[in-house]
């Protein structure tokens, strides 16, 4: 069939597709870039934020001051319809004040004020704000305990529906640890998120009194690591964790990256400009069909700009559903997630969740869509940029579509709707 490039398209021309970046600390930040990108989603002001944090704004008690070029850039993105997640933070290592530890009763007061006035400056542009950024990390002095960020939160959100009723608060931002000469990853270190303390903080007692909650799951993940793995269950069990403590609002993840040679330094190995898209993908597609927001790491040359402007494209109003899908495949590692747009149209996005490579051959797959006799079946290409019909047949209300090639990296299947 006909081959077609994919056209993508600038953030202003496109609904929201719960895609975002984590930008912010060292400004001016270009705006038309973002636009181009086709995110939806901006989380700003997290460490090391030379304009934002705590110690930046607060000059003296009572006393607070915004930079020109932050206070432009949160504007701008925002009147360009940016859904912007200001992280409330406290600095990073030996550039964080010790008044910035907020355990006691006078830091904790000086911590909801500060948060209080970013309310009140930010609430006409800014609906999401997150309390802290990675609380269980350390600094030259520990890390705070989940029960004292637990008491910080309690402490901070009553000051911050008071400015601003509509305003969404955001806890966690729970960062992790590096394991050293773990399985596979030779010299460099293998991450993980402190799940265990971001669940300890929904068990304490704040999760009816927040609107979201964030964390930081992937930092260069082998794809045959049990963490990877394993990892869409741990999402489940955390979902269903906050369930039972009463909490009803949006998961978010943010800070993802597969290093580069051209990425920040960070613990992890790098790898190809290809490998990196093909995970930055994955990460992307299924985070979304889990239903959580998701925020990657500023995007890196090579490959990833490109395969991340198609799928802020292509998933533009998407959302997670499941519908019944049977795939026949020798392949024993093929992972699908489903997702429902406003026109009616049905996305699948299935790929193999090997290691991948770049060169890596497809595996033949037959799909089977029950009660789903689509009028149209469209394959999108994300890594090779183009898209094109699909021949296939209709069986039993359903749709079915043979000999499917499945590669490495998400290839979107879209469903047209008959009605």
């Amino acid at each position: 069939m006909f081959r077609k490039k994919i056209e993508t398209k600038k953030s202003t021309e496109i609904p929201d597709n719960r895609i975002g970046g984590d930008y912010g600390g060292d400004y001016p930040i270009v705006a038309d870039e973002l636009y181009d990108l086709g995110l939806k989603w901006v989380r700003t002001a997290f460490w090391g934020d030379t304009a934002l944090n705590w110690h930046r704004v607060r000059r003296a008690p009572g006393t607070y001051f915004v930079a020109a070029e932050a206070e432009q850039y949160i504007t701008e993105l925002a009147t360009g319809g940016i859904t912007f997640i200001l992280n409330l933070g406290v600095g990073l290592g030996a550039d964080r004040p010790k008044d910035t530890w907020l355990r006691t009763p006078e830091e904790m007061d000086d911590y909801r004020e500060y948060a209080q006035f970013m309310v009140r400056h930010f609430k006409d542009r800014v609906q999401y704000y997150e309390i802290w950024n990675e609380p269980d990390s350390g600094t030259p002095w520990g890390r705070i305990a989940a029960v004292d960020y637990a008491a910080l939160i309690k402490h901070t959100v009553p000051a911050i529906r008071g400015e601003y009723t509509e305003a969404k608060v955001v806890i966690g931002a729970t960062g992790g640890w590096w394991q050293q000469r773990f399985p596979g990853y030779g010299m460099f270190g293998r991450y993980s998120f402190h799940r265990d303390y971001l669940m300890e903080v929904i068990c304490s007692g704040v999760a009816t009194l927040v609107d979201g909650i964030s964390w930081h799951p992937l930092y260069g993940h082998r794809a045959d690591d049990p963490y990877y793995r394993n990892y869409p269950k741990m999402v489940e069990e955390i979902k269903a964790l906050a369930t039972d403590h009463g909490f009803t609002g949006e998961y978010l993840v943010e800070e993802i990256l597969w290093r580069t040679e051209q990425a920040p330094e960070d613990p992890s190995k790098a790898v190809s400009g290809v490998v990196s898209a093909k995970y930055l993908a994955r990460a992307i597609v299924m985070h979304l069909g889990l239903d959580v927001i998701v925020a990657v790491s500023p995007i890196l040359p090579g490959r990833c700009p490109e395969v991340f402007r198609r799928l802020c494209t292509v998933l533009a109003g998407a959302r997670s559903l499941t519908f019944p899908i049977e795939i026949r495949t020798r392949a024993p590692n093929l992972k699908h997630y489903s997702f429902s747009l406003p026109n009616g149209d049905q996305l699948i996005a299935l790929w193999m969740n090997d290691v991948p490579v770049e060169d890596a051959p497809c595996v033949s797959a037959v799909l089977f869509c029950r009660g789903l006799a689509a009028k149209e079946v469209t394959s999108i290409d994300v890594l090779d940029g183009f898209e094109q019909e699909l021949l296939f047949e209709t069986e039993d209300d359903g749709t079915v579509i043979q000999n499917l090639q499945v590669p490495d990296y998400p290839l979107i299947l879209r469903l047209k709707s008959p009605l």
